[in-house]
């Protein structure tokens, strides 16, 4: 999960967003119950990036676990959690 949001008018304050990276995934992880999962319980590993850019934007890569998903992780990681694959 990459999670990017726009600073608002008090941006030189020293958190400019409210949202705690731990809250995002947990949102996400649960949004996601019977979609793309039946239970977060079944996933096995989450990783999440606080950022900020130009606009708000939320990126979620899932994957089925096999021997490349360590390698689809760090390609994703490298990238900075974008959807440009």
């Amino acid at each position: 999960v990459r999670a990017v949001f726009k600073p608002g008018p008090r941006a030189n304050r020293k958190y400019p967003s409210y949202a705690d990276i731990d809250n995002i995934l947990k949102a996400i992880l649960d949004g996601l119950n019977g979609v793309a999962w039946k239970d977060d319980r079944q996933v096995i590993t989450a990783m999440a990036i606080k950022s900020y850019g130009n606009q708000d934007a939320t990126y979620v890569y899932i994957a089925e676990y096999d021997e490349n998903a360590e390698k689809i992780l760090t390609h994703f990681i490298q990238r900075g959690g974008s959807d440009d694959t």
